[in-house]
This record gives C-alpha cells, structure tokens and sequence, in this order.
C-alpha cells in the first residue's frame, strides 16, 4: 500500500494510506498513537504516556512495554517519523494530514473572517464535516476521555453553535428551527442553543412556540441544577414578550465593503423602462404575481419569458421588473446574456463575475474557479430579496448556475428557446408573449408618429402594423424611418414595405420576414455611408461602442463617425446610451453582420476587423504606459500606440473598455490571432494593479492557446510572464516560479534583453519568498546588469528590488547604497513614485539597523506618497513595515493600527505575500491569545504560497506566545523550525538573529543554560557583523540573563 499517511481523531482513531485505512487493533497501542497525535510533533514524556494508558493501574516496567508498542505501531505504520527522544518519544507530521489540525485551521480562519456570515458558514461546514462521531470513540483511556475527548467536543459545539448564528444572520430562521430541536434535547442545559432556537421561532412567526421553549428550558434548568436562566434568555425571553422590533431578521452582508449593495433598495441594474411601451397589462400583472410566488409553492420564483425575436421580451420584462421593485427592497441585478448575439453567448462564470462585483465583492475577492464563484455568489444572496432578470438566454445551462439557492430573490429569464427544461427540472413557470394586438400596435405606432398622423391615415396604420407583424421592434424600426421624412405619408411607406416584402419572396405572416423587412427598408433609407458604418458595427465583439470604435472600423475620424451614429439613432438602429457610449439591439447586430458579410468583401472585412483591434490594442497600450511606465511589453505594429493621456483619463478608459478588449481577444483567430496574446499582454499592469483576476486569468489563458498553437515564441513568453504574475499576486509562489522560468527560456533564446530583463526581475523576488536565496540574489543581480541606463524606471527598479533582497540577507550597507541612486535617479526624472521606491528600500534598512525614529519618518513619507499616487499595494507593504517600527518604538496602538489597516487592504486586493506579512505585524502588537491565532494564519496562508519568510516570522511569533503562556518545549520546537528553513535557504538573513534568540530564551526556560549561552552568543556575534543593534542588544540581555540565571522572558 502506497501514498501519504492521514490520521483522524474526530470520531473513532483513523489511519489511512492513500485513501486506505490501515487498522490499529491493539487498544492500548490506539490509546499510545492517539497520545501521540494530541500532540504532533512535541515531546511526549514516558510518563505521560503510562497515564494515558493505564491511568492508576499499577504495572511493572511500563516503560519497556511502551517502548513494544511503539515498535509495533512503526511496523505498522511504515514511514511515519516517530522519534525516540530522552525520556519520551515526538511523532513528526504534517499538521495537514490530522483532520484536529485542519478542523482548527478552518476554525481559526473564521475570527479573521470579519462581517462576512456566508463565508463563516460555509468555513465551519467544511470544518464540522470532518467529524466522523464522538472524539476518540475507540480509544479506551480514562484520562483522554475525560480531558481532551471532552475538550475537543466542546470545541464541535461551539463551531455547530457559531455557524448556527451566522446563518441566522444570513436569515435561514425556518431552515435552523429543526437542528436546534434536537440540540436542545441532545444538550439540554446548554443555554446558547435554547436561545438561538427561540430566536429562530420568533422569526419564523412562531411566537407561541419560541415562549414555550422559554418555558421548557427553565424547567429543566430549575429541575436539575437548581438555578434559573441566565440574563441572555431573560432577555430574550422579555424581547419576544414586547414584540422587539430588534429581532427581526439580520440585514444581510457580504464579504467586502458593498456601501450600494448594503443599501436597501441602492442596487438597481435594471435599464430604464422604453418611453412608447404600449399594452402588456395581464402580462405585467401575471408576471408580477409570480415573482412574488403569489399562488406557488416554490422556495425561489423562477420565470422564463419566452416569444419570438422583435415580440418585446425584454422590454416587457424590464417593465415588469419595475413594477414589482418594491417587493424586491435590496434590489435589482440585471445583464443580457448575447444568447443570440453575433458574438459568443456570455458564460456563466463571465456573468457570476459580474454579478459579484455588482454585490461589493472587490475583483480581486472573485473566485477563479466558476464553481467556487457560484458558490459564493449563493452566499451572498442568501437572505436578501433581489430580483434577478437574465435577459436573452439561448439555453438551461446558461442560466442554472445563477440561480439562487434560498428563498427571498426571483428570476425573470427571457429566451427565444421554450427553455422547457428549467420548467421540468428547475421548477420554472413559463410564459409565452404573443405578437402585439391589432389596437395596441396602433397605439405604439401613434406613441412615436404622433396620434394625429395615425388618426388621419387608419387603414394604412392598420396594414403597416399587419406588415410588421404586430412586432414591436419591427414597428419602431418602420415608425423610425417615418418619423425621419416628415412629409412621407404612410400609405407610401406601406407600399415600400410591401414591395421589400414581395421581392424577398418571403412568407406572408412569417414574423423572422416582418422584421427582415423592416430592417431591410430603414437600412435601404440610409445615405451610403451610415449603411457601410452600421454593417461594419456588426463587427464589434462586446456590448457596446463609442464614437471612437465606430470610426476605427469605417476608416473614419471620431468627428466624422459622430453625424453618422445620429442618423442611425434616427433610424433607430442604434440607441445612444448614457455618456458617449452606443449599442444596438442583438438582432440589429447580428442583421448587420449579415448584410456586412453580403456586401462587403473579404478584404475589407479583414480590414475593419484589425483596425478596430489595433484602435482597441494601441489606445490599451497608450494607457498603460502612462499608469505603468516600468512594465516591460511586447513591440506592436504599427501604427505607433496612441499619445499617453493622463492617468485619470487612462484609469476611465481601460475601466470603460476592459470588458470589450476582453472579448475582442477572446475571439481572435487565424491572421488575427498574434491580437489575442498582444491585448492581453497590453491589460497585464491594469490587472495587476486592481485585482481583476478572473479576467485576467481568462484572456491570459486564451493568448497563451494562440500563441502554442501560432506558433509564436515571444507571445508565449509574455503569456508566461503574465502567469506568472498572476499567481505570484494570489500568493502561489511556486506556480509563479515556473511561468517565469519557462518565459526565461523562450526569452533568452530569442536573445529579448527587455522581456529577460522584466522577468528576472520578478523570478528574483519569487525566489527570495521561496527561499531559494542564490537563485534571488543571481537573478536580480542578473536584472541589474540587464538594465539600461538609459531607461531610467527599469534600471530604478531592478535597484529597488535587490535593495530588498539586500534588506533581508542583512546586507544593510549595499541597501543603503541602492535607495541612494534609486532616490536619485526619481530627483534626475522628477518622479516622486521613483524617488518613494528609494524611500521605502531605505525606511525598511533602517529598521533592520535598528534606527528606528529615521525608519519611522522615512516610512511615514513612502506611506503618504504611494497613498497620494494611488498605489495601493506598496501602501499595504509600508503600512506593515511602519506596524514594526512603532511597536519597537513602544507605540503600539499606532502600530496595531497600521497592522489592521495593512491586513485589510491585503485582503481587499487579494495580495497574499502581504497579507502574511501584516498578519505576524498585527499578531506582534496582539495580546498572547489572538497573537496565537494571527500567527497560525499566517503560518497557513505563507505555507500554502510557498512564502519561506512569513514560514518564519510567524514561527518565531509563535515562540514567543509559547513562551508568554509557559509552553517553552512548544517554543523551542518553533523556533528549531525556523532556524531549520533559515538553514534550507542556504545563507544568514535578517531573521537568524531573531531565531537564535527565540531558541536561546526557550533554552533557557528549560533550563539548558549552556545551550542558552551558545545561542546568545552567536545571535550576538551575526547581528554585530551586520548593524542589527535591536538583535545586538537583545542578545546581550540574554547572555546577561544566563549568567545570573534571571528567567524573564525575551519579547
């Protein structure tokens, strides 16, 4: 039997090899291995041992029999690392491969899940779904049982307990009311149960019941223990009693600030209602009455609106949606799916993105897997009542995984499809729009004509409403085209549009013709050149276009396009939208894809299609290069990128456009593939700096394809270096590693001095958070090398990134050095972002020095500056550095602080590596016991991403709570782990001061004062030999303390 050993102690004692439980018969060797699992990777004393396994029975020579069933236990268990240590034994594991291990970790990431109940719920269903039964059932030690069987089951109650009150806040009080049933019979004198069952009644409009239970309680109570209930269910109790209007449902929440989601009734995405909307009135009431669920049994409503293209669907369905938003008070949420658009229908993980952000989930916080988003974005609707309208679907599977999970939202889903299986399986009630009536055709003409004009001519308004088809949008496109020849009458028209009719040789009564000639008739009308723009349109890949797109693709001037879209607006075949934004109707699109493909010619359709690709490509990239001048990018064609506008101007149009560069990359093919990896290269600093990941990761991917499949050396190497950029932002630093090796190999093939240049640059520092210190510091000084002086920002920041690694291998001097000329070089350019860069590498060596009011100043001017510029991701890296300084400083309200601040923002733009490092700043400013939860996290999140230094600083974070709470054996094995990584990285750092010192102390504690002594001294020699006076003096202390024996605690 092969594969890693897993061991489980919530429930029966469970050993599994690869998925195959291994079995433990003997019972006293379950109740040594339990012992031993209690306390993984600790010493156990022998006589700890014998208590666990024979309690007060007396037995002659327990220590050698203990030392048999350690022998047989490694017989059986192959491979684990049990070591015999003086008087005891230490069992080595992963601490992931014990489920109590994982059970804590899941728990613990709960108290640092803020205001965020669906994220708690589900942490703590994924943490009580490792519990298999009672905490080691099957293992028969008297003291286990009574002590830490029972210890560990109070920690389930107290996990079954808080998700239980997070999802009354999230309002499931009917869902709750049965579990909390049984607990309270399971647990009667448990108090926290009753109260959150009475609660859950109460809400759930049972309030007889929820004082009954008051009742009941106190009963049992008085019964057994003689006592009444305590002040919490009293006051409950007199709550219920006077109908508090506090215990109402909680309001709902969400995992990031949402201020318009938070707001009741402040999310609207429903586009306004059409002005001439005519007739509809038993549908609108039909419809409102099944979003309310009036008359259904179902948990969530769900209503597909389906008819025919050009009947008004969605126009009905935005008119119905208003008309029912009182009942929906948190809002609207609103998109048109492209089912039958020219481009591709949107996916469902594309939209879900969108429906995120729209809840207040910051980009970066968007899962990047689809089933992880779905999953999140039912959390986040739980408890709300949101209308949700999914408008033009092509089929179930588009729109399944958006709908809610619990009641309180509604969905409205129009679809030219029947969509008869949401009505079979997802309990969908369908409704089908017919054609307009003959009355209300008239009317909607008259609404737009003038009811004059239709009065005058009746019969003629009657045929052209019958020409039409009684469809709406036929009838707005033929009254468009009235309106815009005052004189014509509409008898003349009608013989137009019969005559356009006649010649197609189409259906009579054929709805797909009423439109078609409609269309036919308006587009026939239009000057020559507003026909070439309006069937170039038909080439436009996202949702929308501005003047500038339209003139990209008619080879035309912005000033020039602009009267041509007024008189397509006239026509009706476009809609001018809020700003200087346009969009047309999907079947106006894809009637003009048509007509594009039938009467231009291959050749010039090649030609709009990469003008408007290079108008989208350069005009990125002109943005780019003003926001992020030092990123290094793939050469472009011509013509050249666009004049760089001003940051504000480029921040606006890349947020305005990124959506529809996404898709234009998205779709290119064949001559315009090398598109595809060049837009996609042009976006990488806009994704970096704001945290758009699931966009990102989407067109990265994509241009990578291209590039494979071209194929085409230099795409693929951007690609990679954009991967790896990706994942060194979510924190998985070795993933990182590999894309930026792979692109290093393709980029020095090539003999491309600026894409090695970028990546070495960046693998230097991923290397430096693996550990891998000789690769970090060859790569930089590589970097270095490579940097042109001539380019003023890369040679400034290749300097700012070996300053950094110069910082932690405690070469403090040549740190010093860098930040001079990287301050320097910003003087020379006048860039104050350049001169901060400087500041930050100097604020940063100064505190390792131990110079701590310079490091102090400096780092609260980097701070200022980088905020003023709006870089947010060197403000969560100064603010944690600032955190350091003041608490050495004494100033530790101020520090905690800057540590809070710094982890919230961290978070906020899902910057993992800085996450760690404020998360061990916040625990050093915290008191013992939450110092022990922050610096668990941390260890977690740094273990998972690969990040060897926040390993460490947390390692001796928790040396010292160990400490603080009299564990010195926990201590010692902390920081033995630390100086261990150290030791893996190959080379001294900042950090092997401290870890000398962290061992020294807990020596010392233990009473191995000549081990103390050694570890003193030689932390005091490495900190005197790189200027780390706070270590120096630490050290000295130590030593001081070794030789009177004082045991007082090093912080």
């Amino acid at each position: 039997m092969h594969g890693p050993l897993s061991f489980g102690l919530l429930g029966p004692l469970q050993v599994l090899r690869g998925g195959q439980p291994i079995a433990v018969k003997a019972a006293k060797q379950r109740t040594v291995l339990a012992s031993l699992l209690l306390r993984a990777n600790q010493h156990v004393a022998f006589d700890e041992l014998a208590e666990r396994v024979w309690g007060e029975e007396q037995v002659s020579q327990p220590r050698q029999t203990l030392q048999v069933y350690v022998m047989r236990l490694r017989q059986a268990l192959d491979g684990v690392l049990l070591h015999t240590e003086p008087d005891g034994y230490r069992l080595e594991l992963d601490p992931e491969s014990l489920d109590i291990h994982r059970f804590r970790r899941l728990t613990d990431q709960v108290k640092l899940a803020g205001d965020d109940p669906g994220r708690i719920v589900g942490l703590l269903t994924e943490a009580l779904a490792l519990w298999r039964g009672p905490a080691l059932s099957d293992v028969p030690s008297e003291s286990l049982q009574c002590g830490e069987a029972r210890w560990l089951d109070e920690l389930r109650l107290q996990a079954v307990a808080d998700r239980l009150h997070a999802r009354l806040r999230l309002g499931a009080h009917q869902e709750v009311v049965g579990e909390l049933y049984g607990l309270t019979g399971q647990y009667p004198l448990r108090e926290q149960f009753w109260a959150q069952l009475m609660l859950a009644l109460y809400r759930s409009n049972r309030q007889v019941e929820a004082l009954e239970a008051f009742q009941a309680v106190s009963g049992r109570l008085s019964e057994d223990l003689g006592v009444d209930p305590g002040e919490e269910l009293r006051a409950l109790h007199r709550a219920i009693l006077n109908n508090d209007s506090s215990l109402g449902p909680a309001t709902a929440h969400t995992s990031a600030p949402a201020p318009a989601a938070a707001r009741p009734g402040g999310l609207s995405q429903l586009p306004p209602g059409v002005a001439d909307f005519v007739g509809r009135g038993p549908e609108i009431t039909h419809l409102g009455d099944l979003l309310r669920g009036a008359g259904s049994a179902m948990s969530v409503p769900v209503v597909t609106l389906t008819g025919p293209p050009g009947v008004g669907k969605t126009a009905l369905a935005i008119r119905a949606g208003h008309e029912v938003r009182a009942h929906f008070p948190d809002g609207q949420i609103y998109v048109n799916l492209h089912g039958y658009s020219p481009g591709p229908p949107l996916a469902p993980a594309d939209v879900l993105s969108r429906f995120l952000r729209a809840l207040g989930v910051t980009p970066e916080q968007i899962p990047l897997d689809p089933e992880e988003r779905a999953a999140q974005y039912r959390s986040l609707l739980t408890g709300r009542r949101l209308l949700i309208v999914l408008d033009n679907a092509i089929g179930p599977e588009q729109v399944r995984a958006l709908l809610p999970g619990e009641p309180g939202c509604a969905v409205l889903i129009t679809s030219r499809n029947a969509l008869r299986g949401m009505t079979v399986l997802d309990g969908a009630r369908p409704l089908s729009l017919e054609v307009l009536s003959p009355a209300d055709a008239r009317r909607l003409l008259g609404g737009i004509l003038g009811p004059d004009l239709v009065a005058a001519e009746p019969a003629a308004a009657a045929e052209l409403a019958r020409l039409c088809g009684h469809l709406p949008l036929a009838l707005r496109v033929a009254a468009g085209n009235l309106a815009g020849r005052p004189s014509a009458r509409i008898a003349d028209y009608v013989a137009e549009l019969s005559a356009e009719r006649l010649a197609g040789l189409r259906i009579e009564g054929d709805d797909a013709t009423a439109v078609q000639a409609a269309f036919d008739l308006s587009y026939d009308m239009l000057d020559p050149p507003a026909q070439r723009l309006f069937r170039l349109l038909g080439l436009v890949p996202g949702n929308d276009f501005t003047k500038e797109v339209a003139a990209a693709l008619a080879g035309l001037t912005p000033e020039a396009a602009l009267p041509l879209l007024r008189q397509l607006g006239t026509a009706n075949l476009v809609q001018h939208q809020a700003g200087d934004r346009y969009q047309a109707h999907d079947l106006l699109r894809l009637y003009a894809a048509e007509r594009a493909a039938a009467e231009e010619t291959a050749e010039a359709l090649d030609t709009a299609r990469r003008a408007l690709l290079a108008y989208y490509l350069h005009t990125a990239r002109g943005a780019a290069r003003s926001l992020y001048p030092e990123i290094v990018q793939l050469p472009l064609p011509a013509p050249r990128p666009n004049p760089a506008p001003r940051p504000a101007a480029a921040i606006a149009w890349l947020t305005a456009e990124t959506a529809n560069i996404v898709a234009a990359a998205t779709i290119c093919a064949g001559p315009l593939a090398p598109y595809s990896w060049l837009l996609a290269d042009a976006l990488r600093g806009y994704f970096h700096h704001t945290g758009h990941v699931a966009d990102w990761l989407h067109v990265v991917e994509t241009g990578l394809a291209a590039a494979l499949a071209e194929p085409d050396e230099p795409g693929e190497a951007a690609m990679r270096l954009s991967l790896g950029t990706l994942h060194w932002t979510l924190g998985d630093n070795r993933a990182a590693a590999g894309h930026y090796e792979q692109a290093l190999r393709i980029q020095r093939r090539l003999g491309d001095l600026d894409g090695e240049l970028a990546t070495l640059n960046n693998l230097g520092l991923v290397c430096l958070n693996l550990g891998r210190l000789t690769d970090a510091g060859a790569h930089l000084r590589s970097a270095l090398a490579h940097a042109d002086a001539r380019d003023p920002h890369r040679h400034a920041m290749a300097r700012a990134n070996l300053g950094h690694l110069c910082v932690d291998l405690a070469a403090l001097e040549e740190a010093e050095a860098h930040s001079r000329a990287i301050v320097a070089i910003g003087a020379a350019e006048g860039s104050r972002l350049l001169a901060t860069y400087g500041h930050y590498v100097l604020g940063r060596a100064q505190l390792a020095r131990g110079a701590l009011a310079q490091a102090d100043t400096v780092l609260t001017e980097a701070l200022a500056t980088f905020r003023e510029l709006g870089h947010r991701r060197m403000e969560v890296e100064v603010l944690a550095a600032l955190a350091e300084t003041r608490r050495h400083l004494g100033d530790h309200d101020r520090a905690g602080a800057d540590a809070e601040e710094s982890v919230r923002l961290a978070r906020g733009m899902a910057h993992r590596v800085a996450e760690v490092n404020a998360l061990n700043a916040l625990a050093d400013c915290a008191e013992p016991r939450r110092a022990a939860e922050l610096h668990t996290q941390a260890h977690a999140l740094a273990t998972s991403g690969g990040h060897v230094w926040g390993q460490v600083a947390a390692l001796l974070g928790e040396s010292g709570t160990h400490r603080q709470t009299g564990r010195p054996r926990d201590a010692l094995t902390s920081a033995n782990t630390a100086l261990d990584l150290i030791a893996a990285a190959g080379e001294p750092t900042r950090f092997t001061p401290a870890a000398l010192l962290a061992r020294g102390a807990a020596q010392l504690d233990l009473g191995d004062t000549d081990g103390a002594r050694t570890s003193a001294e030689e932390a005091v020699r490495l900190a005197t030999g790189t200027g780390q006076r706070l270590e120096q003096d630490l050290g000295l202390a130590l030593l001081g303390e070794t030789l009177t024996d004082e045991r007082t605690p090093i912080l």
